[in-house]
């Protein structure tokens, strides 16, 4: 009869979190389009310096390494109220957007907003992790990360032509949409456990042990080292392309909010929506290894097409198609490597990893392609970030370990 009881629970659990993905993403989607638009609007509409921005796009992958120390502290404890804690604290300061008129502000708002959201990822994927078993968690993850795209490409249809008609407006838009975003932190937050994870002995807050933690794990796991390896080489290089294009987009081509939003949004989320069901088929069919390089080399060709981009805009939307293609298999590699890479272990480990090697390429990449850009323009610095997409490719498939090629995901 117990037995019995705790499969109900263990199947209500797995339905509910099922539900909660995918509202999760819906409701989430509006301010995270709204989001990744904000470089491009300090540029266009506050004339922010090319310093302010790469200052931004530096402190977004940075503070990774504070929400590292913050799941550090916070392991060994109930994973929901981590989760709950953080995803709201992420959105408060953008609730006070309308009051506010200072670059600095905004810079210092969505500096906070990824420290949260950076901390929330490992308590979430815990709970994925504990109710959800391999495919479903893939297929669902996937599945609701499409249709949260797929809601972006229809609020692109609108709200660039909106911003370009009232320029004003992004304040309160994001205010309305970090407001709908605490909703869905409480939708993913009421999500029960099919069973109460091991909460283990709780200690205090070290700046060493982490990162001594971290090295142990890698010198222990050289299948996940090597993954980090590769992704370290890719990501550098988007990092170095990602803070040339608002600047490249407002001072060379000149984008409209309207042009950015149907490059951006539309032809992103295409790519990513058209694109998604294959890489789930491809997940259960190569190793983590093999998928990874594909990633990389379709990021290597993204600033190609972006550079072409100046002799006509259908370059431009190409360029965006081959990024969502790139972005949705980078999401579920970034996002479920944890979980996979830790099988039956504790996830929030390797998950907490996954986002502290965002904050140390972070460190450098940024400011580095904003330098390029200052001292050799945009043609240079994407070309610098192509090289290094594609060197990340060749590394992860040539250079991995023997013993453990066939790690799939």
């Amino acid at each position: 009869m117990e037995d019995q009881t705790q499969s109900t629970d263990t199947q209500s659990a797995g339905k509910q979190t099922k539900l909660a993905i995918i509202l999760s993403n819906l409701i989430h989607e509006p301010f995270s389009s709204l989001y990744v638009w904000l470089p491009f609007i300090l540029r266009k509409d506050l004339l922010a310096s090319v310093f302010q921005i790469s200052l931004l796009v530096t402190l977004k992958p940075v503070i990774s390494i504070l929400s590292f120390y913050f799941g550090s502290y916070c392991r060994g404890r109930n994973v929901r109220a981590i989760f709950l804690i953080a995803g709201v604290l992420a959105r408060v300061p953008f609730l006070l957007f309308p009051i506010f008129n200072s670059i600095w502000y905004f810079i210092l708002a969505s500096t906070i907003y990824m420290l949260f959201y950076r901390a929330s990822i490992p308590p979430w994927m815990e709970i994925l992790k504990i109710n959800l078993e391999k495919k479903k968690r893939q297929r669902y993850f996937s599945l609701g990360a499409a249709l949260g795209y797929g809601e972006g490409v229809f609020l692109a249809l609108y709200l660039g032509i909106f911003l370009d008609q009232h320029t004003e407006m992004w304040r309160l838009l994001f205010s309305i949409f970090a407001a709908i975003g605490i909703i869905g932190v409480l939708v993913q937050g009421m999500v029960p456990l099919s069973k109460e994870p091991a909460l283990g002995e709780r200690k205090k807050l070290s700046l060493l042990k982490p990162w001594k933690d971290t090295l142990k794990l890698m010198r222990e796991r050289p299948d996940f080292a090597h993954f980090q390896w590769g992704f370290m080489a890719a990501g550098f290089g988007i990092m170095v392309v990602i803070v040339t294009l608002p600047l490249y987009f407002a001072d060379v081509l000149k984008l409209s909010h309207r042009d950015f939003a149907n490059s951006r949004y539309i032809f992103m989320g295409l790519g990513f929506i058209l694109c998604t069901p294959l890489w789930n088929k491809v997940m259960s069919k190569l190793s983590v290894f093999q998928m990874s390089s594909l990633v990389f080399v379709c990021f290597g060709i993204f600033p190609i097409a972006i550079i072409l981009a100046k002799v006509s805009l259908y370059f431009l939307y190409a360029a965006f198609v081959i990024y969502g293609l790139a972005q949705s298999g980078s999401h579920l590699l970034w996002h479920l490597s944890g979980p996979l890479f830790a099988d039956k272990e504790d996830s929030s480990m390797y998950s907490g990893i996954n986002i502290v090697m965002v904050g140390v390429r972070g460190l450098a990449a940024p400011m580095l392609g904003g330098l390029l850009y200052s001292q050799f323009g945009p043609f240079f610095t994407l070309s610098v970030g192509m090289g290094m997409c594609i060197f990340g490719g060749w590394y992860i498939l040539f250079k991995q370990p023997k013993r453990v090629k066939e790690t799939v995901l």
